[in-house]
């Protein structure tokens, strides 16, 4: 019954007064005793990734999460080359939903655009689609 304005400031980052402010700029001033409240906790997030830091041949057959125009797609590692990986990728299908197209989608990045290894395969949803895990998910969308 205290709070009388909440605002989001950005994902994961609520903030609320005791007395509404009407600022030109409500969520960046600080009138009112203006408190912060964070949902996403970014060192849990951080640890869930396991990003690669040298490229060689011990990354061939592991799973991984690449970044192709700013989205992720989830793939198998083929080869590597000095800093380049070479990866079959998942078609997107919606978020964190993917599926294995009928013909390879076959495609070097380099190891900048690879978010993070992954430890699996991502798991079945349906009989053709698949997921990883959403806490995953999560850290990967907000890296």
């Amino acid at each position: 019954m205290k709070i009388h304005q909440v605002m989001v400031k950005e994902r994961g980052e609520v903030l609320s007064r005791v007395l509404s402010c009407f600022c030109s700029r409500p969520n960046v001033c600080s009138c009112y005793g203006t408190s912060k409240c964070s949902f996403i906790d970014a060192q849990v997030n951080e640890s869930l990734l396991l990003p690669v830091d040298t490229v060689d041949e011990s990354l061939i057959g592991q799973f991984c999460m690449v970044l192709y125009d700013g989205i992720p797609y989830p793939g198998k590692v083929l080869d590597v080359d000095k800093s380049d990986l070479h990866v079959q990728v998942m078609h997107r299908i919606g978020r964190n939903r993917y599926f294995w197209p009928l013909l390879p989608d076959i495609c070097w990045y380099h190891s900048a655009n690879v978010i993070t290894v992954l430890s699996t395969e991502p798991q079945p949803v349906t009989k053709r689609h698949m997921k990883k895990d959403d806490k995953l998910f999560d850290a990967i969308e907000s890296n």
